[in-house]
C-alpha cells in the first residue's frame, strides 16, 4: 500500500438483495466453460457453480445456507 504493490489475495464475496431475497456471490469468474445448477431457480433455492476445466471458480446461490 501507499506505493508498493500489494496483492489481493482474498475471496470476492458480494450479497445483491431485490425484492427481499438475498443472492449470494463467492470468488470470480469471468471466462468459465459452463455453469452448473443445483436445485431451483425458479423457487429461489439453487446453488449455480461456474466451472473451467476441472475447476470450480465461483459459486452463486439463493435460499440455501
Amino acid at each position: 500500500m501507499l506505493g508498493k504493490f500489494v496483492a489481493y489475495n482474498k475471496t470476492p464475496f458480494k450479497v445483491i438483495n431485490q425484492n427481499g431475497r438475498n443472492l449470494y456471490f463467492l470468488g470470480h469468474s469471468q471466462d468459465h466453460d459452463y455453469v452448473e445448477i443445483e436445485g431451483s431457480i425458479e423457487d429461489n433455492d439453487f446453488i449455480a457453480y461456474f466451472i473451467k476445466g476441472k475447476n470450480i471458480q465461483a459459486v452463486a446461490g439463493q435460499g440455501r445456507p
